[in-house]
Protein backbone atom coordinates (compact mmCIF):
# COMPACT_ATOMS: atom_id res chain seq x y z
CA UNK A 1 0.00 0.00 0.00
CA UNK A 2 1.29 3.86 -0.72
CA UNK A 3 2.99 4.97 2.27
CA UNK A 4 1.11 8.25 1.94
CA UNK A 5 -2.39 6.64 2.03
CA UNK A 6 -0.90 4.49 5.05
CA UNK A 7 -0.26 7.63 6.79
CA UNK A 8 -3.83 9.39 5.92
CA UNK A 9 -5.56 6.01 7.48
CA UNK A 10 -3.83 6.32 10.46
CA UNK A 11 -4.73 10.75 10.78
CA UNK A 12 -8.70 9.30 9.75
CA UNK A 13 -8.68 5.92 12.73
CA UNK A 14 -7.11 9.07 15.12
CA UNK A 15 -9.44 11.61 14.24
CA UNK A 16 -12.64 9.19 14.35
CA UNK A 17 -11.35 7.71 17.95
CA UNK A 18 -11.05 11.15 18.90
CA UNK A 19 -14.38 12.14 18.08
CA UNK A 20 -15.91 9.17 18.92
CA UNK A 21 -14.29 10.07 22.65
CA UNK A 22 -15.20 13.37 22.88
CA UNK A 23 -18.79 12.26 21.91
CA UNK A 24 -18.79 9.89 24.48
CA UNK A 25 -17.81 12.78 27.12
CA UNK A 26 -20.30 14.91 26.26
CA UNK A 27 -23.29 11.98 25.96
CA UNK A 28 -21.64 11.99 29.95
CA UNK A 29 -22.06 15.40 30.59
CA UNK A 30 -25.98 15.15 29.41
CA UNK A 31 -26.92 12.27 31.03
CA UNK A 32 -25.77 13.99 34.14
CA UNK A 33 -28.33 17.21 33.33
CA UNK A 34 -31.34 14.89 33.00
CA UNK A 35 -30.39 13.10 36.03
CA UNK A 36 -31.28 16.06 37.65
CA UNK A 37 -34.30 16.49 35.45
CA UNK A 38 -37.68 16.15 37.92
CA UNK A 39 -39.80 16.08 35.01
CA UNK A 40 -38.73 13.35 33.23
CA UNK A 41 -37.63 11.20 36.67
CA UNK A 42 -41.42 12.06 37.04
CA UNK A 43 -42.39 10.79 33.76
CA UNK A 44 -40.14 7.20 34.20
CA UNK A 45 -41.79 6.93 38.00
CA UNK A 46 -45.35 7.53 36.27
CA UNK A 47 -44.82 4.64 33.82
CA UNK A 48 -43.66 2.30 36.21
CA UNK A 49 -46.32 3.11 38.73
CA UNK A 50 -49.50 3.98 36.62
CA UNK A 51 -50.29 0.63 35.01
CA UNK A 52 -51.35 1.54 31.56
CA UNK A 53 -50.70 -1.79 29.92
CA UNK A 54 -50.18 -1.82 25.92
CA UNK A 55 -50.19 -4.61 23.74
CA UNK A 56 -48.00 -4.29 20.88
CA UNK A 57 -46.59 -7.15 18.68
CA UNK A 58 -43.63 -7.82 20.62
CA UNK A 59 -45.29 -7.55 23.83
CA UNK A 60 -46.61 -5.67 26.62
CA UNK A 61 -45.73 -2.26 27.57
CA UNK A 62 -46.78 0.19 30.06
CA UNK A 63 -46.99 3.67 29.19
CA UNK A 64 -47.43 7.62 30.00
CA UNK A 65 -47.39 10.83 28.22
CA UNK A 66 -44.06 12.43 27.89
CA UNK A 67 -43.71 15.33 25.32
CA UNK A 68 -40.14 16.15 24.73
CA UNK A 69 -39.74 19.81 26.03
CA UNK A 70 -38.01 22.44 23.73
CA UNK A 71 -34.47 21.96 25.79
CA UNK A 72 -34.09 18.48 24.87
CA UNK A 73 -35.42 18.98 20.80
CA UNK A 74 -32.25 18.84 19.63
CA UNK A 75 -30.46 16.11 21.57
CA UNK A 76 -33.73 13.85 21.08
CA UNK A 77 -31.09 10.86 20.31
CA UNK A 78 -29.30 11.25 23.56
CA UNK A 79 -32.68 11.60 25.07
CA UNK A 80 -34.08 8.10 23.75
CA UNK A 81 -30.39 6.76 24.95
CA UNK A 82 -30.74 8.08 28.52
CA UNK A 83 -34.30 6.46 28.74
CA UNK A 84 -33.11 3.10 26.86
CA UNK A 85 -30.39 2.75 29.41
CA UNK A 86 -33.07 2.93 32.41
CA UNK A 87 -35.37 0.82 30.61
CA UNK A 88 -37.64 3.45 28.52
CA UNK A 89 -38.31 3.57 25.16
CA UNK A 90 -39.08 7.12 23.86
CA UNK A 91 -41.65 7.54 21.52
CA UNK A 92 -41.51 11.04 20.88
CA UNK A 93 -43.83 10.99 17.65
CA UNK A 94 -46.96 9.72 20.22
CA UNK A 95 -45.92 12.17 23.26
CA UNK A 96 -45.13 8.85 25.12
CA UNK A 97 -42.29 6.82 26.77
CA UNK A 98 -43.11 3.16 26.97
CA UNK A 99 -41.77 0.26 29.70
CA UNK A 100 -41.20 -3.36 28.22
CA UNK A 101 -42.84 -5.70 30.70
CA UNK A 102 -41.90 -8.53 28.36
CA UNK A 103 -43.80 -10.70 26.21
CA UNK A 104 -44.60 -13.47 28.73
CA UNK A 105 -47.91 -12.83 29.30
CA UNK A 106 -51.27 -14.24 28.91
CA UNK A 107 -53.85 -12.65 27.14
CA UNK A 108 -57.55 -13.61 26.86
CA UNK A 109 -59.47 -12.23 23.70
CA UNK A 110 -63.19 -12.67 23.53
CA UNK A 111 -64.34 -9.88 20.98
CA UNK A 112 -66.03 -12.33 18.51
CA UNK A 113 -62.79 -12.73 16.08
CA UNK A 114 -62.12 -15.93 15.01
CA UNK A 115 -59.03 -16.47 16.82
CA UNK A 116 -61.03 -16.15 20.65
CA UNK A 117 -59.48 -18.16 23.45
CA UNK A 118 -56.85 -17.84 25.35
CA UNK A 119 -53.30 -16.98 24.30
CA UNK A 120 -49.66 -16.83 25.73
CA UNK A 121 -47.15 -15.32 23.60
CA UNK A 122 -48.41 -16.56 20.05
CA UNK A 123 -49.77 -19.88 21.40
CA UNK A 124 -53.23 -20.80 21.87
CA UNK A 125 -53.03 -22.40 24.93
CA UNK A 126 -57.15 -22.69 26.10
CA UNK A 127 -59.49 -23.09 23.05
CA UNK A 128 -62.54 -20.51 24.09
CA UNK A 129 -65.07 -23.97 23.49
CA UNK A 130 -63.58 -25.28 26.65
CA UNK A 131 -64.82 -22.45 28.64
CA UNK A 132 -68.10 -21.88 26.84
CA UNK A 133 -71.46 -22.77 28.71
CA UNK A 134 -74.40 -24.06 27.24
CA UNK A 135 -75.71 -20.65 25.90
CA UNK A 136 -72.27 -19.96 24.17
CA UNK A 137 -71.64 -17.47 27.12
CA UNK A 138 -68.20 -17.24 28.64
CA UNK A 139 -67.70 -18.86 31.77
CA UNK A 140 -65.68 -16.56 33.43
CA UNK A 141 -65.06 -19.13 36.46
CA UNK A 142 -64.18 -21.82 34.72
CA UNK A 143 -61.80 -19.71 31.98
CA UNK A 144 -59.98 -19.11 35.16
CA UNK A 145 -59.28 -22.05 36.58
CA UNK A 146 -58.21 -23.45 33.16
CA UNK A 147 -55.54 -20.29 33.55
CA UNK A 148 -54.57 -20.60 37.16
CA UNK A 149 -54.40 -24.93 36.12
CA UNK A 150 -52.36 -23.84 33.21
CA UNK A 151 -50.24 -21.83 35.10
CA UNK A 152 -49.91 -24.67 37.91
CA UNK A 153 -48.81 -26.90 35.22
CA UNK A 154 -46.34 -24.67 33.95
CA UNK A 155 -44.70 -23.40 36.51
CA UNK A 156 -44.85 -19.92 34.94
CA UNK A 157 -47.33 -17.11 36.45
CA UNK A 158 -47.37 -14.02 34.00
CA UNK A 159 -49.93 -11.32 34.13
CA UNK A 160 -53.04 -12.37 32.54
CA UNK A 161 -55.67 -9.95 30.90
CA UNK A 162 -58.30 -9.83 28.98
CA UNK A 163 -56.72 -8.23 25.03
CA UNK A 164 -58.72 -5.86 23.11
CA UNK A 165 -59.09 -5.51 19.58
CA UNK A 166 -57.38 -2.07 20.12
CA UNK A 167 -54.13 -3.43 21.69
CA UNK A 168 -55.23 -2.74 25.04
CA UNK A 169 -54.53 -5.04 27.89
CA UNK A 170 -56.61 -4.95 31.02
CA UNK A 171 -55.72 -7.35 33.97
CA UNK A 172 -57.63 -9.94 35.12
CA UNK A 173 -57.20 -11.45 38.80
CA UNK A 174 -57.65 -15.18 38.00
CA UNK A 175 -58.09 -16.20 41.48
CA UNK A 176 -61.29 -16.36 42.19
CA UNK A 177 -62.41 -15.75 46.26
CA UNK A 178 -65.49 -18.28 47.24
Amino acid sequence: MNKDIEELNKKLTFAKETVDCIRENLKQEYFKILDKDYELENAMLTCNSEYNPMLLEDGLYSWSRFTVPDKYLDIKDILAEYLSDRGFILDAENDSILSYYGDDYIGIQEDTRHDNGVWQGHKLIIEESEYLDNSGSVNVKQRNQLIEQHMEETGIFPCVGIVTRYGEFQPVDTLFKD
